[in-house]
């Protein structure tokens, strides 16, 4: 869950059972004089082998950044925007991935391609493993334009941030080809 006090809304994702299903939702809620304004939500059903993966919080996720670390909410919105305009127009260059980035979508690591699932330096997780090296990373996937199946992203919302936990929320539509 995300947290903003500035824009008085929080998002976030959870799973929960539907129609006897497990299923990821994402949220968000909007609050003005103490009342709800706007709410919206997306559920998505994950394939079955994903489902360990969204079993429990990646480790890094809950933490705190320490102070002297942490950005601006102003800045992490700018980069959350940047993700989409990176994936949108299969540029990895205009958004600052990290190079241990990982990616996940749905419970399944899209980047970095292959190997075991690992940690990137995250306070609790283990190191990356060495079947990781030299596979493509956030940056290098999307400029072998490896998402251009994703012809457009549109309806971006990117409007909470918690700089306490380094964390955004968003939602948006995508349309594939």
């Amino acid at each position: 869950m995300v947290p903003d006090t500035y824009s008085q809304e929080v998002g976030g994702m959870f799973m929960i059972q539907s129609e006897n299903k497990p299923a990821q939702v994402g949220f968000r809620l909007k609050v003005v004089n103490g009342k709800i304004t706007e709410a919206e939500h997306m559920i998505a059903v994950p394939r079955e082998q994903m489902l360990a993966n969204l079993q429990k919080l990646r480790p890094g996720i809950p933490l705190d950044v320490p102070y002297e670390y942490r950005d601006s909410r102003g800045r992490l919105v700018h980069i959350a925007r940047s993700y989409y305009d990176a994936l949108d127009l299969n540029n990895g260059s205009l958004a600052p991935f990290a190079p241990d980035c990982e990616r996940h979508e749905n419970g399944m690591r899209t980047a970095p391609n292959g190997g075991a699932v690992g940690g990137g330096g995250m306070p609790g997780a283990p190191p990356r493993p060495p079947s990781l090296s030299g596979l493509q990373d956030c940056k290098s996937q999307l400029d072998s334009q490896t998402m251009a199946y994703i012809s457009v992203i549109d309806n971006r919302r990117v409007e909470i941030a918690d700089e306490q936990r380094g964390s955004r929320s968003a939602s948006r539509t995508s349309t594939t080809r």
